[in-house]
């Protein structure tokens, strides 16, 4: 992280006031034995009415690993042409991204069968904001606060490329497995 600002005399035009603060992180996540579970019910063929208790009906383990990536910047520029009247522009952005990659083996009972399910996933979000701002007093009309502000913003999902296989482990009943 940094942060940095100050303020800068302009002589007859007044004075600037900046600050600025930029962020950024990176973290690794692997886990090793992560279980999924997907839970369904059934119905009681004596009462048809009344569901079971919800059981497992894929059960499944395996890793999963995730490379996540966040930064953001803030800059702010505010201009004092007199103690009366100031602007002040601000904009930030803020980015951030996973990057996983998983496999899971486990049973699957609506299938009767073992599924294995692999995913490489990139996902990245952003968030963008500007505002222009002024801050005005006129005296000529009692010392009246004049404050507008314009801004605008933008929030993106990116999710491309976005691969998954989900294959099921049938045996053939000859010792041998097929997909």
């Amino acid at each position: 992280n940094v942060v940095a600002g100050g303020t800068l005399p302009l002589g007859s035009l007044g004075k600037l006031g900046v600050t600025a603060a930029l962020t950024y992180g990176r973290r690794f996540v692997v886990v090793n034995d992560a279980i999924s579970r997907r839970f369904n019910y059934a119905l009681d063929p004596t009462n048809p009415d009344k569901p079971f208790p919800y059981k497992a009906d894929v059960d499944a383990k395996g890793e999963i690993g995730n490379d996540q990536v966040s930064w953001g910047g803030l800059g702010v520029v505010s201009w004092s042409p007199s103690n009366d009247h100031r602007f002040t522009l601000t904009g930030l952005v803020s980015r951030s991204s996973d990057n996983e990659a998983r496999v899971l083996t486990g049973y699957d009972g609506g299938a009767e069968a073992t599924r294995e399910d692999t995913r490489l996933r990139f996902v990245s979000r952003g968030l963008f904001f500007g505002e222009l701002m002024g801050e005005h007093k006129i005296r000529a009309l009692k010392g009246m606060d004049l404050t507008y502000r314009v801004s605008g913003s933008l929030a993106t999902l990116d999710e491309p490329d976005t691969r998954q296989s989900s294959y099921l482990l049938i045996d053939n009943g000859d010792g041998t497995t097929g997909r």
